[in-house]
């Protein structure tokens, strides 16, 4: 029978390739191992190697990390960025000079500016004001209008109540004026 047995792995025991048949104990004696078995027991043994040899990679590949390495080429790029950023923060630091007709030009932009945001800001305040009087009105004019529909309203009960016609319903309205209730001619019509 040929032999459908995997290869050694590197760093393997070798007990299960120098042995012959594996023998098992059981209650009846001694008897081979199946070759499925021995198969189990070959890839289990190839899981544990591998599994040993990934943690030992990790472990090297983690002591390799730490240990910084000097590169010289890196350390002239971050020289220069640092050189740099000095120079960048002493230019920042002196003052600008300018010729006077520039500097006049600049702080007559700048109050031109002001002047527009203030002015531009006043119409805004102005138009809130228009806007807020405009709903105060129309809420004055819906109250009024509620008035005068509940008085009408009232009216008509009593008008119903004191005669059972429909004459008094829909006949005239007994001398009330418009004024009296508060609402205009134009908003009755």
């Amino acid at each position: 029978m040929p032999d459908r047995r995997l290869p050694a792995a590197a760093g393997a025991s070798p007990r299960f390739h120098d042995q012959g048949p594996e023998t098992s104990r059981s209650e009846g004696g001694m008897f081979p191992m199946s070759d499925t078995a021995q198969e189990l027991k070959m890839l289990n043994w190839y899981k544990l190697a591998n599994e040993a040899a990934m943690k030992a990679a990790l472990v090297k590949h983690k002591r390799y990390k730490e240990v910084p390495k000097y590169n010289p080429a890196a350390e002239r790029v971050r020289q220069r960025a640092t050189w740099m950023e000095q120079v960048q923060a002493e230019e920042q630091n002196k003052p600008l000079e300018l010729r006077s007709d520039v500097y006049m030009k600049l702080m007559q932009k700048e109050a031109e500016d002001k002047q527009r945001l203030q002015e531009r800001t006043r119409e805004r305040r102005e138009k809130i004001i228009q806007l807020k009087s405009e709903l105060e009105e129309k809420e004055s004019r819906k109250m009024q209008y509620r008035r005068f529909l509940a008085e009408q309203e009232k009216q008509r009960r009593k008008a119903l109540s004191s005669s059972g016609h429909l004459d008094a319903i829909y006949g005239d309205d007994h001398g009330i004026s418009a004024e009296q209730v508060g609402m205009s001619v134009d908003t009755l019509v």
